[in-house]
């Protein structure tokens, strides 16, 4: 099975050399290794090929004299990728030496069309923090094969530690103002079945000034309890400060999930999520009978919420609505 690594850079000079040496090191050799770079002001390229011209590895290196943006770099990527199996990769983490090699065995099933894991977080100086990536995301992985409500609840899956079959990636990648990539690829292989979830630690996913994973500054807390914590305070804030914020949120929400009930045709928990969306996106439009009937509706379908404050808050926002007209410039 040919294995091919997708890394798109930008500006990458300070972390991309430990990066690429990490791929080298690992214990089953991966066959290719493809660079599509987003027009670097930096050292970039030049750090690349000095590393890669001597690696004994193929390579083929892609510079783009206009940036194309995160979603089209990655989609030129993956379409330069001959692999049977494209393992998507930032350009400032780290791969455990192991990695391939324990991803690739998955998909000696042919149903499994992608497979994501769990990641170390490391700063920006490569030191490890107590808490897996996981652990910031927020999601549990009881089921390692079939976890759509986490998928259709929270964004847990990231492109950094994902692999995945290149017949599948170039069927269904879209270029979608409401989804990234990854979050859209990984959407439709849950919905598929075709997704398998890895809880071991594959990467160290560094967390610095120029990336960020999860709500504030949590990254450093050190249990799940202060973490829900902190996104409480969080959501709170953004809540009080830009209420209608959440009625963006929802019109997005309600969109981007429309989209791929628009590729399914039809998906039970599909239909009940653009239904659940809908609703919400048009609270502000809810007289007091109408919102109660959806506050009792939202209950039972709790499974699309974050947390139980997430669901409490709609009954502070409708109020905002009500009292407050929303001007637009």
């Amino acid at each position: 099975m040919k294995v091919s690594v997708a890394i798109c850079t930008y500006n990458g000079e300070k972390y991309i050399s430990e990066q690429l040496q990490s791929i080298l090191n690992q214990s089953r050799r991966v066959d290719e290794i493809i660079i599509s770079d987003d027009n670097s002001l930096d050292d970039t390229v030049k750090i690349v090929e000095d590393i890669l011209v001597k690696s004994g590895i193929s390579y083929r290196l892609l510079i783009n004299e206009q940036s194309l943006g995160v979603i089209k770099n990655f989609r030129q990527c993956y379409e330069a990728c001959s692999g049977d199996v494209i393992f998507s990769c930032d350009q400032d983490d780290i791969w455990v030496s192991d990695k391939v090699e324990k991803i690739i065995s998955e998909f000696n099933d042919p149903t499994v069309d992608m497979v994501a894991t769990n990641a170390f977080l490391i700063d920006g100086n490569g030191q490890e923090m107590e808490l897996s990536l996981r652990d910031v995301l927020g999601f549990d992985c009881l089921d390692r094969y079939h976890f759509i409500d986490n998928l259709l609840r929270n964004y847990c899956i990231t492109g950094a530690t994902m692999a995945i079959r290149r017949e599948f990636a170039l069927k269904y990648y879209q270029e979608s103002s409401y989804w990234l990539h990854d979050g859209w690829l990984a959407m439709v292989a849950g919905l598929k079945e075709s997704l398998v979830y890895l809880d071991d630690r594959l990467i160290k996913y560094r967390l610095h000034g120029g990336n960020v994973v999860g709500l504030g500054k949590i990254e450093n807390k050190d249990n799940n309890r202060l973490i829900e914590k902190e996104k409480k305070k969080y959501l709170i804030k953004r809540t009080i400060t830009q209420p209608f914020y959440h009625q963006d949120l929802f019109n997005a929400k309600y969109n981007a999930y429309s989209e791929l009930l628009a590729l399914f045709g039809s998906n039970n928990r599909l239909n009940d999520c653009v239904d659940f969306w809908k609703k919400r996106s048009e609270i502000k439009d809810y007289d007091f009978r109408k919102f109660l009937i959806y506050y009792q509706e939202s209950g039972e379908n709790f499974y699309l919420f974050d947390a139980e404050y997430l669901r409490k808050y709609d009954i502070y926002l409708w109020i905002i609505f009500h009292l407050f007209r929303r001007y637009n410039h």
